[in-house]
This record gives C-alpha cells, sequence and structure tokens, in this order.
C-alpha cells in the first residue's frame, strides 16, 4: 500500500480516505464478481468487492425491506426472512448510479461520490478516482485490507470548472455519524448525473450511471479543440491491445478503457460517425508513473459539435460442445446472472450442477446458467430424452427461476410433477420446464395433443406465472377459459397461461384463421396483460379494435393482446403485399407493446413522424413497431439490400427499446459501432432505438467469418445480454469468457454489449 500511496503522491494525486468518523465498516450488500472492471471513455462496469454505504434506494426498495444506519453501517431490517433479504439485493443490483453532493460525508476533495457494492467512486475538482477493494485487486506484496485506488485525472482541465448535479433522483442518503447530531449528514441530495462545465474551453464532461456502470461523455462545441483532453492515468500499468483498448493492469486484475467512439448529429439528428483512437503516452515527467491517454481523431466538421461517447462490447463467449449447438433465448436476473437455452448435439457440452449430465438422444435442449461476471457456470443441463428436444425460449425472474418452453419428440422427456403427464401424440408436443436458481426442475411438463405442437416463446410474470406461445396442428390441445376453443385451419397459434408451480392452467386458448398462424414471440406486462406475435396467412384471423384488419399479403405479421384472464383485448394484422413475421415482443408497464421481425413488403406500413430509416432496402428487411394504446406509434425498417431479420426485443424504459437478429448485409445500417463491417456471410446485429429526447439511434454487427445469428435479447445490469448461434471460429470474444474458443462446427454463444 505503501508503493501505491508513493504512485499516486508522485502523481499530484492523494488517496481519498472518508471523512473523519465515517470509517466505520459497513456491511456489504452483494457478493457478484466481475472478472474485469471497464473503464470505456467511459463506460465502468465495476462490481469487484467492496463495501456499500447507506443511502436511500428510492420507494421500491423501501416497501421491500428499510436500511438503517447506525454508526455508519447498514442493516437490513428484512433480513429474518432470506427470501425479503434476496428481494432486496436484487432491487439493490439493479438501480442506476446515484451521485451523491459531498456535504462532509467523503473527503472534502471530493465534490461528488458514488457507492456500489463493489466500489467507490470520487469526482473531484482534477477528475475521477476508483477506489477498489484490495479482496479483488491485491497483488503480490500488497497488505490484506488495503485498498487500491486508481486515478483518471483531466490533466489540464480547468480547476475552477463549474461542477453541478443534473437530474436530481428521488430519494436522499442520511449519514448518522457517532452520537452528536452536529455530525450527521441528512438529506443528501442524489443525482443521476454531474457535469463539468468547461473542463477544457468549450468542453464538457458528463459523468452519468447506467445499469450499475459509470460512464462519461466529453462533449466538444463548435470550435473547440478535442486536442487539448488529456487523461492522466495513476495506480495502475497501462497497454494497448489489439482492439484498440486500453487494459490497466491494477494488482491482479485488469482495467479496461474500452475503444472510444465519436459521432456529429445533422440537423434531422442522423449520426455520423468520426473515426477515434486512443494515443498512450509516455509518463509525463522522471519518476512520475503517470500515463497520458488522448484521442486521434480523424477529420469532422468542427462547425458542429462533436459527442466522444462509448459504445462497448463488455464480454463475449462460445457455449457449446464438439456438435452442433444453437442458443436460442436468454434471459437475467436481477443480480446479472444469465439463462441461456437451446440444443445441444454435443455428447461433451459443458456442463455443472447438472440435473441431466449426458445426451439422452441425438438432440438434446440445453439450459446454461452464467455468473453475473461472466466467469463460471451456476449450473448447465442436458434437457431431453431419447428423440428431438430443443428449448426455443427462456425467461427468468428476479429470483433466478428460469422458465424454459421448446418441443420434443422423447417420450421419455424428463417429467416433475407435470401437468401433463403423457406424451399428447403427433410429430412433437410443446413442453414447459421451470428451475430454481440451483438448476433442479421444480416442475417439467408436456404441452400439447395428438398432432404437432411446438412451443416458441415463453414470458413470466411477478407471480411466477409462465405464459407461453407457438404452434399447434392438434384438435384436442390443452384448453382453458379459451377465447377461441376450436382449431381453425391446418396450423394455429396457442397461448397458454400455466399457474406458478405448473399446477394448472390459467387460461389456454388457440389464435388463428383457416390457414397457418404460428405464435413466435409473448410478452406480459405488470398487470398480467398478455403480448403476442407471430405471423398468419390466413384471410379471417381474428381481430379486434384493429388498425389493420384485412390480411395485406401472402402472411402478415400480427400483434394480439389478452387480459390478465384470456380474453381478448386487442388484434391485428401488420404488413403489406408480401410476406411479413413478428418474431419477438415486448411489453411494457402499461401494456404498450413492441414487435420485431421482418418483412419483404416494400409498402410495409412506416409511420413516417419519427422513423429512422423510412424505407425498404431490399430483399428482407428487419422491422420495429410500437404499438400504444391501440395505435401504431412507431413503425419502420432496419437493414440493407441483403437479408435482415429481428429476433429479439426488449424494452428498457419509455422509449427505449433493443434489438438482435441477422443480416446478410453489407450496408446494414450502422451508428457508433464496435463492428462496423459484415465479417462474414451472416453476421448477428444488435440496435438501440431511444425514441423520445434526446432521440438516438445506434447499431453494430457482431460476428465472424461464418454463419452468426441473434435470436435472444435481455436486459441486466452489465448492459444489453444476447444468445444466438455461430458456425464462426474468429467471432469477436471479450474476456471473461467460459469458453474462449470455438469447441465445435457451430455453437451457442453469449454476449453482453452496452
Amino acid at each position: 500500500m505503501q508503493g501505491l500511496q508513493n504512485e499516486i503522491r508522485n502523481s499530484g494525486t492523494q488517496p481519498i480516505r472518508p471523512a473523519p468518523g465515517t470509517e466505520t465498516p459497513v456491511r456489504r450488500l452483494g457478493v457478484r464478481r466481475l472478472a474485469t472492471i471497464l473503464l470505456a471513455a467511459g463506460a465502468v462496469a465495476a462490481t469487484c468487492g467492496g463495501v456499500l454505504a447507506q443511502s436511500a434506494a428510492g420507494p421500491k426498495a423501501a416497501r421491500q425491506g428499510s436500511v438503517h444506519a447506525r454508526r455508519g453501517s447498514v442493516q437490513m431490517s428484512a433480513a429474518a426472512d432470506p427470501a425479503n433479504r434476496t428481494r432486496v439485493l436484487d432491487t439493490y443490483s439493479r438501480l442506476p448510479l446515484r451521485f451523491e453532493v459531498n456535504q462532509g460525508q467523503a473527503d472534502p476533495r471530493a465534490r461528488f461520490v458514488a457507492r456500489t457494492d463493489e466500489y467507490n467512486l470520487f469526482l473531484t475538482a482534477q477528475g475521477a478516482v476508483l477506489e477498489l477493494s484490495a479482496a479483488q485487486t491485491r497483488g503480490a506484496g500488497q497488505a490484506r485490507g488495503a485498498v487500491r485506488t486508481l486515478a483518471m485525472q483531466l490533466l489540464g482541465s480547468d480547476p475552477s470548472a463549474v461542477i453541478s448535479g443534473l437530474d436530481e433522483m428521488t430519494g436522499k442518503s442520511n449519514y448518522l455519524i457517532g452520537n452528536d447530531p452536529a455530525n450527521w449528514r441528512l438529506g443528501v441530495a442524489n443525482y443521476a448525473k454531474v457535469r463539468y462545465r468547461n473542463a477544457y474551453p468549450g468542453i464538457d464532461v458528463v459523468y452519468y450511471g447506467n445499469q450499475q456502470r459509470l460512464e462519461y461523455d466529453f462533449v466538444v462545441a463548435a470550435g473547440a479543440d478535442p486536442r487539448l483532453i488529456q487523461i492522466a492515468l495513476a495506480g495502475a500499468s497501462a497497454s494497448a491491445d489489439h482492439r484498440g483498448d486500453l487494459v490497466l493492469e491494477a494488482g491482479r486484475r485488469s482495467v479496461r478503457l474500452t475503444k472510444p467512439i465519436a459521432y456529429q448529429t445533422d440537423a434531422r439528428g442522423g449520426r455520423q460517425n468520426v473515426r477515434v483512437e486512443y494515443v498512450l503516452g509516455r509518463p509525463h515527467a522522471r519518476g512520475n508513473s503517470r500515463q497520458i491517454a488522448t484521442f486521434r481523431l480523424a477529420a469532422y466538421d468542427h462547425a458542429r459539435p462533436l459527442i466522444i461517447d462509448p459504445v462497448a462490447l463488455v464480454r463475449s463467449t462460445y457455449l457449446g460442445g464438439s456438435g452442433k449447438d444453437a442458443g436460442y433465448g436468454i434471459g437475467v436476473d436481477s443480480a446479472g446472472n444469465a439463462y441461456v437455452a437451446g440444443s445441444t448435439a454435443s455428447l461433451n457440452f459443458p456442463t455443472a450442477a447438472c440435473f441431466q449430465c449426458a445426451n439422452a438422444g441425438g438432440i438434446d435442449a440445453f439450459v446454461t446458467a452464467i455468473n453475473a461476471g461472466g466467469t463460471a457456470f451456476i449450473y448447465s443441463t442436458y434437457l431431453g430424452g431419447s428423440g428431438t428436444d430443443v428449448a426455443y425460449g427462456i425467461a427468468a425472474d428476479v429470483n433466478g427461476f428460469a422458465f424454459v418452453t421448446g418441443s420434443t419428440t422423447s417420450r421419455n422427456f424428463p417429467l416433475v410433477f407435470p401437468l401433463q403427464p403423457v406424451y399428447g401424440g403427433g410429430g412433437t408436443d410443446a413442453f414447459v420446464t421451470e428451475l430454481s436458481p440451483a438448476g433442479a426442475p421444480v416442475y417439467s411438463t408436456y404441452l400439447g395433443g395428438a398432432k404437432a405442437d411446438v412451443g416458441y416463446g415463453i414470458a413470466v410474470d411477478s407471480a411466477d406465472e409462465a405464459h407461453v406461445t407457438g404452434s399447434t396442428t392438434s384438435l384436442n390441445f390443452p384448453l382453458v377459459a379459451c377465447a377461441q376453443c376450436a382449431n381453425a385451419g391446418g396450423t394455429d397459434a396457442f397461448v397458454s397461461e400455466l399457474k406458478a408451480g405448473g399446477t394448472g392452467l390459467v387460461f389456454s386458448t388457440y389464435l388463428g384463421g383457416s390457414s397457418t398462424d404460428i405464435g413466435y414471440g409473448i410478452a406480459v406486462d405488470a398487470n398480467h396483460n398478455v403480448g403476442v406475435t407471430g405471423s398468419t396467412a390466413s384471410l379471417n384471423f381474428p381481430t379486434k379494435l384493429c388498425l389493420q384488419c384485412a390480411n395485406a399479403g401472402s402472411t402478415d405479421a400480427f400483434a394480439t393482446f389478452y387480459s390478465p384472464v384470456g380474453a381478448l383485448s386487442w388484434s391485428s394484422y401488420w404488413g403489406g403485399s408480401a410476406a411479413d413475421a413478428g418474431y419477438g415482443i415486448t411489453m411494457d408497464s402499461v401494456g404498450e407493446g413492441w414487435i420485431t421481425g421482418y418483412t419483404k413488403s416494400n409498402n410495409f406500413p412506416v409511420v413516417t413522424a419519427n422513423c429512422v430509416q423510412c424505407g425498404y432496402a431490399g430483399n428482407t428487411d428487419a422491422i420495429l413497431v410500437r404499438f400504444q394504446y391501440g395505435l401504431a406509434t412507431f413503425s419502420d425498417f432496419l437493414g440493407g439490400t441483403g437479408t435482415d431479420v429481428g429476433r429479439g426485443v426488449v424494452e428498457a424504459n419509455a422509449g427505449l427499446v433493443y434489438l438482435t437478429g441477422s443480416t446478410t448485409s453489407i450496408n446494414f445500417p450502422v451508428v457508433s459501432c464496435f463492428q462496423c463491417v459484415n465479417a462474414g456471410g451472416t453476421d448477428a446485429f444488435a440496435a438501440e432505438y431511444q425514441l423520445i429526447a434526446p432521440y438516438r439511434f445506434y447499431s453494430t454487427y457482431f460476428g465472424g467469418t461464418g454463419t452468426d445469428l441473434g435470436y435472444g435479447i435481455a436486459l441486466g445490469p452489465a448492459g444489453e445480454y444476447i444468445a444466438g448461434s455461430t458456425t464462426s471460429t474468429n467471432l469477436p470474444i471479450r474476456p471473461p469468457c467460459t469458453q474462449c474458443a470455438a469447441p465445435g462446427a457451430g455453437d451457442a454463444f453469449v454476449a453482453v454489449l452496452h
């Protein structure tokens, strides 16, 4: 520790200390561990072992358990009930980063303080100081209990720059320090952002939190000089890697400043990327261990503002054995653990804490839970019998229970407390399986009739009731409280809600007309309203309060919504004169829904008021549509001249949505991309739309030289989690990875983007 203090002193930055009287230990809330900390020009995803100071978490946390301060310590009043305590911790892990005004609760050099369960951040007049616990960063010769401090000083910045909080948050922080009320700090304001105005002439720095990550943007005004920006790094040794990232070695851990991006906006709000890269300079002076990071920018329009801002690949990994494997769905719990489902033909698929540890047939489903840091499996198991078993959909609740659906031809599929204990017959049955956080089956059941039934999509509500959609050709599919009680044609969609524990059906219904109708995606809102999307070739598909009341082409996408008891609320076609389909759906807290899928129609209905692409690019385009109170408030194409398909979609909050899919286009629209070119025939893609001010659109390829498909997407503390399939041996892999090299001819993949 003495050596580190000397290093920081030499750099001009003194170690940050707590204010007198606040040094007493605080109770840890959380055990998540990430293998890397990311400082991405800057994104920080840091959960590397630390302590949490008391802070009011807002009304949601207050309902589930209160936090009390006593001599600087944190105690959970709900600790007597482990389930309540788990819910409180899960709630905390999902909260955004909060910046407290320093009113004497921290070292006086800190203007603002942010604390998480794993690290402390101090914003000073000179920049940011990150304090990491020794448990995760201790190197050789460092004393146990030492704290590692990393400083990122804004070298040459104006020390008198105005530093202010933006977007004050609900809830206050209270520090009850000792017995003397004069030392107490009550009602400390919390902010979502901190701005350094004119840190450099014409350049603001804005720090903000997003899903437990620290980010910072450099906002360069028209005519200002970004060459003035210099970041002095102290407390770690820095080097550049082949990706263009800066890697800071801090003890036994690596701190990664991911390759930055820069852009300018035009009058319509569109973005033009500006090529940018880090330049790492030599130590500032003899005997000074600081290294200086600056930005090298390509030519840009100096008459317009410039933003230097991160879009980063946080981590990614292969998942598979020596056979052919694919990931079709992903869910994330509130702690950031990821749950992946798909299919495997491998006899050596990686297993851990498995309830079924061997492939029981040619193709089995699999379910894999990966810890929040991406460093290890919580469990990984086969799921299947002697036939062909495929998991197409998975959902996770906040506590880590995973719900899986798919199809099986196995008469010996693993069953536990089954609602339907006997294979229904025909080519396939759907199945529904719930696994505990440790990977043990809670229930597992067939769901089907005498013909072919497939489960494609699954969602879970706050009562742990599973909602499933798919397709059926059975005339005797299990029905309860059905809105449509008979199969209207050869293939109909179905929609079923299972009670918690799989003890029965809340409702179960057909959905379709006289032709082929398939349900691919399903979602449920906070009030238990259900939304379904898919494709229909029927001219008499059930509609109600429809926006488009007739099939416009060979197949159309559809959007259908049900009440909590299964009554049809609203249903509409959505498509043009060629083939269209909906594959994924998400719903917000008030029942508004987004769907994604594809269209081959050059007259697919577009809402021109706020569209981004606004026109059909050719062949097949992905689609994104928002249905709001019975209206289509957003509808647009996304694609290039190749084949582009949207598969999964998830909404973060009102107007902010993420999607994934696949593209063969070499001119797919990319903005603020970390992979800006198609690396092979088919790449996965990820995109973000924000349709409320400030409006923005990001998108990127993700893939190698093989075939890469994005299928499922979910949100978690580290960003956007994507699952899919790949045949590429050079997929972009960023540690920590559970499998860092392709183990077979075709594999699943899991990627976390931000």
